[in-house]
């Protein structure tokens, strides 16, 4: 079949990406953290990922034949299968990459749509050298970089021959070698550089001070945010009188210099509350969240304990292991993924053994940040059905306006160190983003035609 409709239907256990939680534990607990983190942190936990990668990618095992021509901008590849931990995850199947195409993959979670990219992303599959990959696991680490200067390490070739070129001009300035590499960068248009990555940060919506900002000092929606928490299927949290929560003259900042993320909020939140929190990245939606309940539920997992004894720790209340694997059945999690390490689990299937205690607290409000991350389709969808079944209150902060649409029945607006209710629907609010866009188009490429 051809790789556009190809989906991975049978769930496997496969390792998860370990040292990026642990890099999240460090970076994503609140920026003011970050002013603490030194290089050496940062570059001690990257090196971790890099060698947990390298593990991962030597208990795979992946078999093609490149079936188009060398030099094509096609790649085709036939009886393509993918192994990891002796575990089938494909099995004679066929991969098809057509220039000028753009596909998604899909399947359910623990089915190996991350090991696949990984290995493609890897070139453990027989892609042409003349062919480029870029494969983005991750937000970039919080770092004294700019992004600017992460766009321009990019070209790869350009920074090596200006390093050579400084090191020679240092040792001959005369030397025909020397003349050879200007020659080069002068061919690469190197003089440009700059300017072009510049081009490409602004039309991702970074300002020019923005470019020149640390990595360390931007929120972690402009570095990628990760999904933390999940819940679905809840127990009834019984009633309690409104307001369950109360916010009077709340102003905010991460560090006593810094700008103001918040200033004097007030709003009160009880068990009808059905708000979805959108609003720019880095405006502080999830900076509320995190404000409001103090934690990320995956950050509390054993992850040498297997989502059984995880639960069991966890509720001894309950005595026997047989009713406590219904209970985790009923989110999704059966047979050998109850009894397994939670973490060789994946990432969706992580977020379920986090919304299994979840649910068992018979919680009175949910807090839920990017809950569609890591999950399948038919998972979003019962997660919509329980919230909406749910007899609490719920506040989201989402991307996906799918899921907005289904559970929400209120938008807040974060922006401009304020919270702003929207009068209107997640569709309204939408199409108000869309014609924001159109309107600042034409100046947009007034300044990118200056630049």
């Amino acid at each position: 079949m051809p790789w556009g409709a190809l989906a991975l239907r049978r769930p496997v256990k496969y390792s998860s990406k370990e040292a990026n939680k642990t890099l999240l534990q460090l970076t994503e607990t609140l920026p003011s953290l970050h002013a603490k983190l030194t290089t050496a942190d940062v570059d001690a936990v990257t090196k971790a990922l890099e060698e947990f990668e390298l593990k991962k990618a030597a208990a795979r095992a992946v078999t093609g034949v490149l079936a188009s021509h060398p030099n094509s901008t096609d790649v085709h590849i036939i009886n393509l299968s993918l192994t990891f931990h002796g575990q089938e995850l494909l099995s004679d199947t066929k991969l098809e990459l057509n220039s000028g195409r753009r596909y998604g993959l899909i399947g359910l979670n623990g089915t190996g749509k991350s090991m696949l990219l990984s290995a493609i992303g890897k070139r453990e599959v027989p892609i042409p050298e003349h062919i480029d990959i870029y494969h983005l696991t991750r937000e970039m680490p919080p770092s004294e970089k700019t992004p600017l200067q992460c766009v321009m390490e990019v070209d790869t070739e350009r920074a090596m021959l200006e390093r050579e070129a400084e090191r020679l001009a240092h040792e001959d300035a005369e030397c025909e070698k020397l003349m050879e590499l200007y020659e080069r960068l002068e061919e690469l248009d190197a003089d440009k550089a700059e300017m072009r990555a510049s081009r490409i940060l602004h039309g991702l919506g970074f300002t020019p001070l923005m470019q020149r900002k640390k990595l360390k000092d931007f929120s972690g929606g402009w570095r990628m945010r990760v999904a933390l928490t999940l819940s679905f299927y809840f127990p009834s949290c019984g009633k309690i009188p409104p307001p369950v929560i109360m916010v009077q003259n709340v102003s905010f900042q991460y560090s006593k210099n810094g700008p103001w993320i918040y200033t004097n909020l007030e709003f009160g939140i009880d068990l009808d509350t059905r708000v979805a929190l959108v609003g720019p990245n880095g405006a502080g939606k999830s900076t509320l969240l995190k404000l409001l309940t103090g934690e990320h539920l995956q950050e509390q997992l054993d992850l040498d304990l297997s989502p059984l004894e995880y639960m069991m720790k966890c509720y001894p209340e309950i005595k026997e292991k047989e009713e406590m694997r219904k209970i985790i059945g009923r989110y999704g999690l059966t047979g050998k993924q109850q009894v397994s390490p939670i973490r060789n689990l994946s990432d969706g299937q992580k977020c379920r053994v986090c919304f299994a205690w979840l649910a068992w607290q018979s919680p009175h409000m949910l807090f839920l940040d990017e809950p569609t991350n890591h999950l399948d389709i038919e998972t979003i969808d019962a997660l919509a059905d329980a919230i909406n079944d749910f007899e609490g209150g719920m506040m989201l902060v989402s991307h996906d306006f799918r899921l907005i649409q289904q559970v929400a029945q209120e938008i807040w607006v974060c922006e401009k160190q304020a919270i702003t209710k929207w009068q209107g629907d997640i569709l309204s609010y939408k199409e108000h983003l869309k014609s924001k866009l159109v309107g600042e188009e034409p100046q947009l490429t007034k300044r990118t035609h200056n630049m």
